[in-house]
């Protein structure tokens, strides 16, 4: 018989999911440099509530992905390739050291 070998499987929440659309979203260029974004208008799209979309949004300005400004809004930064994949790459070892603390 076979030796089965499955990867763990990460428990998600609507806040990791509204964080990967958006990320998504910047990556594509839906979502261009410097644009503010319109929670009223993303929470309607995705149909969900604005405090878990503000939480994601929180999320990706600490990433350095949004730029959140006082009475101004949230913006999209200027994102390159490196700025992702060294997001990514930091969010997948976070990921891989939780998963091995809750073993």
């Amino acid at each position: 018989m076979a030796k089965l070998d499955f990867s763990p499987i990460a428990d998600t929440t609507r806040r990791a999911e509204i964080v990967a659309l958006l990320r998504r979203a910047i990556l594509t260029g839906q979502l261009e440099p410097g644009q503010k974004l319109n929670e009223l208008r993303i929470s309607e799209q995705m149909r969900v509530s604005r405090a878990p979309l503000r939480e994601a949004m929180r999320e990706l300005v600490q990433e350095g992905i949004l730029t959140s400004i006082p009475y101004a809004g949230t913006f999209v930064i200027d994102v390159t390739a490196k700025d992702i994949i060294d997001a990514y790459s930091l969010n997948k070892v976070l990921d891989e050291f939780a998963i091995e603390c809750t073993w």
